[in-house]
């Protein structure tokens, strides 16, 4: 069966099949159209099983936030198997050839939201942070006037918001460094109410606060300042006053859980993101590691020429996120090997949050 599997970029003319695949794995309420193009940032990728078009996917270009970098990133995203060519590992060896795709285009890191987690970790992905998933009852935001100037911000103009953003998602591993283009599709075909709060721009939120009794979604929120972040606790108590739960998102470090959770508040950890390590070599190299002194194993081959870190793909992915780090895994004895290249590796791979705060 390996031998008749072909995995490559779709072609213009395979676009068709693409979306063929995607509707009957999907569904036509997910892609009702009836031709479909890659949007600026995307790539299509098809995979056929002889002459048979079988898997589908896209990979999107995330440029991506990494230890003080920006490295090359790819967010894997409607990935599809036709019913008919389940169950022999098709879809695995495809997954296997994309992780392939992707170093040869010179990505380094990969991301996606992974419908089932077992699947894609033999694939090298593993749950690298989260986003916290808040719902709290009206009555229970604090009380918190705020004293930054509150304005709505057209969708035309994200510009203003930009600089607020790329602070906030530079905290974290994982989070896009966002194009026009990505901000674009971040905020959809039916663009929100965005308000944002200070000049220039200290915190921002958006969301569609439509109804009475109902609960008030917030679509995104970030801040860079303290101020900027209680100022938009305050607008959404403003916003809420006729609902019933606001429910939003933040990144592990969360301002509302170090300040203000209550009693009957609910926080979820939510939609664990899986990373993969595409070319390792590249990342440690960005951060100054020197090789002869660590190796270990990745994909059949030997990083590093110095002695062994026994450290697997699915830990190393971890180790690179920071989320969990390496110092979790040495202190539970889950990456072991020659002591002098684990401590060597744990100056270089410290702890951080990781948060990619796309939706694909």
């Amino acid at each position: 069966m390996e031998d008749s599997l072909d995995l490559r970029w779709a072609r213009p003319d395979e676009y068709r099949e693409t979306l063929r695949i995607w509707k009957r794995v999907y569904g036509p309420d997910i892609f009702p159209e009836e031709t479909i193009e890659p949007i600026e940032f995307q790539r299509f990728v098809v995979g056929y099983v002889g002459d048979q078009a079988a898997f589908a996917a896209i990979v999107c270009d995330y440029p991506t936030f990494w230890r003080g970098e920006v490295v090359r990133g790819a967010g894997v995203a409607a990935v599809g198997t036709l019913p008919e060519f389940r169950g022999g590992r098709v879809g695995q060896q495809m997954m296997d050839r994309l992780m392939g795709l992707l170093k040869e285009a010179k990505y380094e890191v990969a991301s996606l939201y992974g419908f089932r987690e077992p699947f894609y970790r033999k694939s090298g992905f593993e749950a690298c942070g989260w986003r916290w998933r808040i719902s709290c009852p009206v009555h229970q935001l604090p009380k918190i006037s705020g004293e930054l100037e509150v304005r709505e911000v057209s969708p035309d103009y994200v510009a203003e918001l930009m600089g607020c953003y790329r602070q906030f998602a530079a905290r974290f591993n994982g989070s896009c460094d966002r194009t026009p283009e990505h901000w674009k599709r971040r905020l959809g075909k039916k663009p929100p109410q965005i308000y944002a709060v200070g000049k220039p721009v200290e915190g921002y939120l958006w969301t569609n606060p439509y109804g009475f009794w109902n609960d008030l979604e917030i679509g995104e929120i970030a801040w860079t300042t303290a101020r900027g972040y209680e100022s938009l606790l305050g607008l959404m108590r403003t916003l809420a006053i006729n609902k019933t739960n606001v429910i939003w998102n933040e990144p592990p470090e969360s301002g509302f859980g170090r300040r203000f959770v209550d009693g009957g508040v609910e926080m979820i950890k939510n939609r664990p993101t899986m990373f993969a390590a595409v070319d390792p070599e590249s990342l440690l190299n960005r951060l100054g590691a020197e090789f002869e002194e660590f190796s270990f194993e990745f994909m059949g081959q030997t990083i590093g020429t110095g002695p062994l870190v026994e450290i697997d793909r699915l830990q190393l992915a971890q180790a690179l996120m920071g989320s969990p780090s390496l110092d979790e895994m040495v202190n539970w004895g889950e990456v072991t090997g020659d002591a002098g290249a684990v401590e060597y590796l744990r100056k270089f791979l410290r702890p951080m949050s990781a948060c990619c705060m796309e939706f694909f």
